[in-house]
């Protein structure tokens, strides 16, 4: 018996071993103009996957794309919270780029524009970079979190019960005091 039961154990410990490293890390919650959000970033390129890069109703994951003001808002948000823009050291002062918008230069060509906040001391500016669609940076993605109303708390049966308890329990007391009063 001891001996399936430690044998279930290990084989227990031994899956949950191979499943936790998978699972993804937690988003960071921020709050912009009263909206929760997850925000996460990632390690691609524009041209990986286009789709994403727009707003959050069109099928995209960027409730900043199209909106320079927004962006910058939200790399301000997240701020150091996120890791930095380009993970080598030298170049790790700037937190993940928040791209709000691809435009074409006739100086540069096709560009993905978006800022990013400065995490190295003093950390209260922001940059505007450029990068190519075929750059790997760290970009921002977003998903909003829908937060429930506050309900007022409905008392579930539990404490209705335990008042009907002491209510029977004082009635008890009560019929034996007089019992003991009468007999006098």
């Amino acid at each position: 018996m001891l001996r399936s039961s430690l044998s279930s154990l290990l084989l227990g410990a031994g899956i949950l071993g191979l499943v936790v490293p998978v699972l993804p890390a937690q988003a960071l919650q921020v709050v912009v103009g009263g909206v929760t959000y997850d925000v996460t970033a990632e390690e691609t390129t524009y041209d990986a996957d286009p789709t994403r890069f727009a707003l959050i109703g069109s099928g995209g994951v960027m409730p900043w794309w199209g909106d320079s003001g927004l962006a910058a808002l939200f790399a301000e948000e997240v701020g150091d919270q996120l890791g930095p823009l380009f993970p080598v050291p030298g170049l790790d002062e700037f937190g993940p780029l928040f791209a709000f918008a691809r435009v074409s230069d006739p100086f540069i060509g096709e560009s993905v524009d978006g800022w990013s906040q400065l995490i190295a001391p003093p950390a209260n500016s922001q940059i505007l970079y450029q990068a190519f669609p075929d750059e790997t940076l760290r970009y921002a993605f977003a998903t909003r979190v829908v937060v429930p109303p506050n309900t007022a708390a409905v008392p579930g049966p539990l404490p209705i019960l335990g008042v009907s308890v002491c209510f029977g329990y004082a009635r008890r007391l009560r019929r034996r005091q007089r019992q003991v009063m009468g007999d006098r």
